[in-house]
């Protein structure tokens, strides 16, 4: 913000010719006769009596040059109707010449010190009765109309008519809009109201607001009173509406705290006053888009709740796919579309073969084939020509890897692997880009290119990048609580800072995608300050945010606009402004317990410190649940309760009423999802597992269908609806506890015993009961009961796995393997799988079922793969009818030895008045290199008898 700073007073100065003042007598006549100096009035009275207290040996002749000095500031204030400003100036010069030490450093007399103060206080008097502020709205009536610029357009009429529409809704007021030249033909009591120019300036002109204007940032603004008008306009049609946005924040009062008409908060009032000071802003960061919170607001083709989104971001300043600067994003699909180049070009993709039409992920073409940049050119030329308006273009890989060069046995395999541990192709891929990027420029010299440092190509490379190339930096940067990340993140950072005049930062700020308020406002606030201390010129999140995390969203625009915001400040702003003063005690408290579990507890988990080195952290393991405690729910819903009861005004209570549903779903998620406690090893611990089970099964059970039902019930809602639902386990079921007492079982009672007898006396109760289904079903596993699905051990076959079929076969293999097994002699190895995986079909009878897969990769292991299970409900044909599926796994976390996952559902009788008749149960593996492997050994579904 500092630079910012220097460049608007640089502005300022520029234009008030201040620069040339060094106050020789000959630069004072030259000033005067500029300055119109004998036209009378305070100012020429008090430079005049100055230059007879200087003459007369009254006044040192340097403090006499300091005095002009800021006379002259406060004459250009005073004749930019900047009053407050010029008053200030004033008051300052006379609390300066009052001052004791000047008197007694002989600098000025005392007689002198009498006239000046008579002559000050006469132009503050001035200044003060025109420093009045301009009346907009009195007393619920009009004093001003909107003036657009002729013939009107759709820019200007929008900026227009959203300045009129929340006026009216805080004050009843209709403000007119019309251009200059209707309002000068209009008689009547609207000749002598404020003018209100909107996009545009009075037709006598305003020089030195269109001269403020070139030196603005695009989304940057004025808001400048003069006279009896006000100014509102920015270089562009952005920075217009931002500029209309900062005068309803700043004068008419109005916030739009969330999304959707119930987050907007417009003070009911009488009066709306603008002060005469001047505001002149621009933003810190000349892109910033949150996403998914980034699609055009004028796009009609969109549902209803997505433009409510865009509108949101928009009045917060943000950007978003429609207008930000600078494209960036995974975009090599479409310059390489296979439908251009599969059949004329089959060599510029992964091993001679193109992708399927619409795939946009997973490959990238072969940077090492020399006519790939060729084409490139041609594409970006082409595009450029057709869009002359684009200002930039995208050269971001697509996401996830498939890499032609990742394989070993490619020639330009590098042989070295970056700081994710993945191969390293930075100086391959950007090498490229800069031979791209310095030939489109050659054509195009004023042209941008987005790209994304991600995966492969996260580290800067061995050599600088073409000045025209900004990299967007991918990190969670969350994960910078680990002191060790931070300081390997800091290194990166500066790293890339020698290879590149300009960067991006691309987070990772997850929301909806975890269960519990994903909120660290104050790590925010820190990490933006220090974008800005190095360089940074754009942000770009993935956000998703849910209702839960309250102020999250809005804090973030505010400090991607200016990051030396206070944080506290914000918050406290947004906790008032939401639920009213009573109850934004209790709103904070609720949001910093959840500030404290991100911050404090969540970094010293294994979720955590298994996660922290890759891109982001793991939203599809809930494990991070097993840290929230009893207390800290009861802790949130006795402040939530407190703030629905204790909340303000009617659309307070409305907001507060939905903060709390969307609380209540955080609580019903974190009931119903089966916690990972420690296993079992006394007959007590197994007898406390089983009586827990009992006690809490039932309102568990109840917890995941109020769960479901609050989703659904969220769907339209632009405050509560989750752009992702978390994918974690919210059964109620507990699989952990099953399979560790089943384990158990199997261990310390072969031959039965007390918990064995317990066990076996809650199976055979006659009632039906949730307890008796957990208890027929641990049962049937510890006594080791058929599983439904075939060669579950995988020790039938040679080389083929016999039963099992592979699901997506377009790349990878599966084969028996002999010698690494984890019971027998055998298991399944799966290589070199994008998305895929083993399965089986077979029949299934209602009611409570389990399954569970042990797995391997060797030690040492950096694989980004992931494995999960899933069970495709069906009928009597291959359709779907439902799915369900366990938490997934990264593979790399348990390196070097057997682990485990399982999954335990209940799989109902009907779905859609559907007979349910079998399942389809997969064994999903993902993300594994052409040279990674994982084995699968003892993969069992099973049901109570």
């Amino acid at each position: 913000m500092r630079t910012r700073f220097y460049k608007l007073i640089t502005i300022f100065l520029c234009m008030t010719l201040i620069f040339p003042l060094y106050l020789s007598t000959q630069n004072r006549i030259a000033l005067a006769d500029g300055m119109n100096y004998n036209v009378g009035g305070p100012v020429s009275a008090m430079l005049q009596l100055i230059d007879g207290y200087e003459d007369s040996g009254d006044i040192n002749p340097t403090l006499a040059e300091q005095l002009r000095y800021r006379l002259t500031i406060i004459r250009l204030l005073k004749d930019q109707q900047a009053y407050a400003q010029a008053n200030a100036y004033a008051a300052d010069m006379l609390h300066y010449i009052q001052d004791p030490s000047v008197r007694l450093q002989n600098l000025i007399s005392a007689s002198a010190v009498s006239g000046i103060e008579w002559e000050a206080n006469e132009l503050m008097h001035m200044l003060q009765a025109t420093s009045d502020p301009l009346l907009i709205v009195e007393n619920g009536v009009s004093k001003a109309v909107v003036i657009i610029s002729p013939p009107p357009n759709a820019d200007a009429v929008e900026a227009a008519q959203r300045l009129v529409h929340y006026v009216q809704k805080s004050t009843g007021a209709a403000l007119p809009v019309m251009t200059e030249q209707q309002l000068d033909a209009t008689p009547g009591p609207l000749s002598g109201a404020v003018r209100l120019y909107v996009g545009t300036t009075a037709s006598a002109g305003e020089a030195y607001v269109e001269s403020v204007l070139q030196h603005l940032d695009r989304d940057g603004f004025v808001i400048h009173p003069h006279g009896n008008s006000v100014t509102i306009i920015g270089p562009s049609r952005w920075g217009t509406l931002n500029g209309v946005h900062a005068f309803l924040e700043k004068y008419v009062g109005v916030r739009w705290l969330l999304p959707g008409p119930d987050g907007e908060d417009v003070p009911v009032q009488a009066d709306i006053a603008v002060p005469r000071d001047q505001v002149l802003e621009e933003p810190a960061f000349t892109e910033r888009v949150i996403s998914p919170l980034s699609g055009s607001p004028y796009d009609t083709t969109r549902p209803l709740l997505s433009r409510q989104y865009y509108e949101w971001a928009q009045v917060n300043r943000l950007q978003g796919n429609y207008n930000r600067p600078v494209e960036f994003h995974h975009n090599l699909y479409s310059l390489f579309s296979v439908s251009r180049y599969g059949a004329s070009n089959p060599e510029f993709y992964p091993k001679g073969k193109p992708p399927a039409q619409g795939v946009t992920a997973g490959w990238q073409p072969c940077f090492s084939e020399p006519g790939t940049v060729a084409a490139a050119v041609y594409g970006i030329v082409q595009y450029f020509q057709t869009n002359p308006d684009k200002t930039s273009y995208s050269l971001g890989v697509n996401d996830s890897r498939g890499f032609c060069e990742a394989d070993p046995a490619h020639p330009a395999y590098p042989n070295k692997t970056n700081s994710l541990g993945l191969a390293d192709l930075s100086d391959l891929y950007y090498g490229w880009v800069n031979e791209v990027v310095g030939q489109v420029a050659a054509v195009y010299p004023d042209k941008w290119f987005g790209l994304i440092a991600y995966q492969n190509v996260v580290d800067p490379p061995s050599f600088p990048l073409h000045p025209k190339v900004i990299p967007f930096l991918t990190k969670d940067r969350m994960t910078w609580l680990d002191p060790v990340m931070q300081s390997a993140e800091h290194q990166r950072l500066l790293q890339w800072e020698q290879r590149t005049g300009q960067t991006g930062w691309y987070d990772y700020m997850y929301g909806s995608s975890y269960v519990v308020p994903r909120v660290y406002p104050h790590l925010a606030a820190d990490h933006y300050s220090l974008s800005l201390e190095h360089g940074t010129t754009a942000h770009y999140v993935e956000m998703y945010p849910s209702g839960s995390e309250g102020p999250k969203a809005w804090v973030t625009a505010k400090l991607m606009w200016n990051p030396e915001r206070d944080v506290d400040d914000l918050l406290e702003e947004w906790y008032e402004r939401t639920v009213g003063t009573a109850a934004a005690p209790d709103l904070a408290a609720y949001y910093d317990l959840w500030e404290s579990f991100w911050t404090e507890r969540v970094p010293l988990s294994p979720w955590f410190q298994n996660g922290k080195a890759k891109t982001f952290l793991p939203f599809t393991s809930g494990a991070y649940l097993d840290l929230v405690t009893e207390a800290d729910l009861t802790e949130s819903r006795s402040r939530m309760e407190a703030v629905v009861d204790k909340a303000g005004t009617a659309a307070q209570q409305v907001r507060a009423n939905k903060l709390m549903r969307a609380f209540e779903l955080v609580e019903a998620a974190v009931l119903s999802y089966p916690k990972q406690g420690e296993p079992p090893t006394t007959i007590g611990d197994a007898m406390d597992i089983l009586d827990h089970t009992e006690a809490t099964i039932a309102v568990k059970l109840q917890m995941a269908d109020k769960r479901d039902q609050l989703i659904e019930s969220f769907k339209n809602d632009p405050i509560l609806a989750l752009p992702f639902v978390p994918n974690v386990e919210a059964s109620g079921w507990n699989k952990h506890n099953l399979w560790d007492m089943v384990d158990y079982v199997k261990r310390e009672e072969p031959a039965g015993g007390p918990v064995t007898d317990r066990i076996g006396q809650i199976a055979a109760a006659g009632i039906p009961s949730p307890m008796r289904d957990f208890a027929r079903l641990l049962k049937s596993a510890a006594e080791e009961a058929e599983s439904l699905t075939e060669n579950s051990s995988f020790e039938t076959g040679s080389t083929g796995v016999a039963l099992w079929k592979q699901w997506i076969v377009s790349t990878g293999t599966m084969k028996r393997s002999v010698g690494v097994a984890r019971t027998g002699n055998a298991s399944m190895q799966i290589t070199g799988l994008e998305r895929g995986g083993p399965y089986q079909t077979f029949p299934v009878n209602p009611g409570l079922t389990a399954a569970r897969v042990h797995y391997y990769v060797p030690a040492g292991s950096t694989t980004d793969g992931t494995i999960q299970l899933s069970m495709n409900i069906r009928g009597d044909t291959s359709a779907n009818l439902a799915t369900v599926t366990s938490e997934i796994r990264s593979l790399s976390d348990t390196a070097g030895e057997w682990a485990t996952l399982g999954l335990l559902e209940q799989i109902p009788e009907v779905i859609n008045n559907k007979q349910v008749k079998q399942i389809q149960f997969i064994v999903v593996v993902d993300g594994l290199s052409v040279t990674e492997s994982v084995y699968i050994d003892d993969a069992i579904v099973l049901q109570g008898i």
